[in-house]
């Protein structure tokens, strides 16, 4: 009620959550490095909503730090993997062997496909609200408060594995029954069939 549509009737607006068929996602992620080596993964381009340069304050407030970037444009502190890639089966095991934790920090980006691919992929997500996800399976980031995220981050080096392959394992049935592509479209035609 806060926006310029704030006067359409409410019976017309019905909230839709992103869809994704998890069979087109394999769980490859089954093992995490140890504790202190585990490295972080940004799958997205570099427009203003993503907040890179959140991403780059990170990098350069963690020793060490081990991140790896695929997407248009540059992420100071994160090693470019590629500009594009298919996320097929075969490329995503190759990268569950050396990434760990999923991270995303966008300010404003409705449910940003990724986040859901990497929940189905079996790797760990950390990510801002304004990402458009806060399942309680998610460890949250904030968009501009570098020192916090810091903490969840370096945090995650510690956890033990079993922690985080049941944060894992707790995303992929999340991304399954609230998210299913089944689910997206019984909505939409339920909706439009009352």
């Amino acid at each position: 009620e806060k926006t310029p549509f704030g006067t359409i009737d409410q019976r017309r607006i019905f909230r839709v959550d992103m869809g994704i068929d998890t069979k087109d996602y394999p769980l490859v992620k089954t093992r995490f490095n140890p504790p202190g080596k585990r490295k972080y993964l940004y799958i997205g381009h570099t427009a203003w909503y993503k907040n890179t340069k959140e991403l780059e304050n990170i990098a350069s407030q963690i020793p060490n730090f081990q991140g790896g970037h695929i997407g248009g444009g540059e992420v100071k502190g994160w090693k470019k993997l590629a500009n594009f890639a298919t996320l097929t089966s075969t490329f995503m095991s190759k990268l569950a062997e050396e990434y760990d934790i999923f991270v995303n920090v966008s300010t404003a980006d409705a449910q940003a496909t990724t986040i859901l691919e990497q929940m189905c992929f079996g790797f760990v997500v950390a990510c801002t609200p304004e990402s458009g996800y806060g399942h309680s399976s998610l460890f949250k980031l904030n968009t501009h408060d570098t020192k916090a995220n810091v903490k969840v981050l370096q945090g995650l080096q510690a956890i033990d594995e079993n922690k985080l392959l049941a944060r894992a394992s707790d995303n992929r049935e999340i991304a399954k029954t609230k998210h299913s592509w089944e689910k997206f479209c019984c909505s939409i035609i339920d909706f439009v069939s009352n």
